[in-house]
């Protein structure tokens, strides 16, 4: 069973509550906006900074949206910017699921 959330932790211990076995998926709007906060944190927030700040974070998009999580995955994890359900794009199957938003 495939649990679509936007990363809070009360949805998450929500899902847990009543379904044990679940895969948790956080929904693409919000790994946008976590891309963009890390993005912000590495680069800072000055005027060339945001642009390389917005390129890095587009480059990570791409990747997601074209099935190789893996790649930002390991970017971010350099970061310390994982979280378990961003973790378990690796494991789905995203051809037959796709890319969708929780709310």
């Amino acid at each position: 069973m495939a649990a679509l959330g936007d990363g809070a932790d009360w949805i998450w211990a929500g899902y847990a509550q009543h379904l044990p076995h679940r895969v948790e998926i956080l929904d693409f709007y919000h790994v946008r906006e976590r891309l963009a906060e890390v993005a912000t944190a590495m680069f800072g927030n000055g005027a060339a900074d945001r642009i390389a700040a917005k390129q890095w974070r587009e480059s990570q998009e791409k990747e997601l949206l074209e099935w190789r999580p893996r790649r930002a995955l390991e970017e971010l994890e350099g970061w310390g910017a994982q979280t378990a359900a961003a973790q378990r794009y690796e494991r789905i199957n995203c051809a037959t699921l796709g890319i969708s938003g929780s709310g």
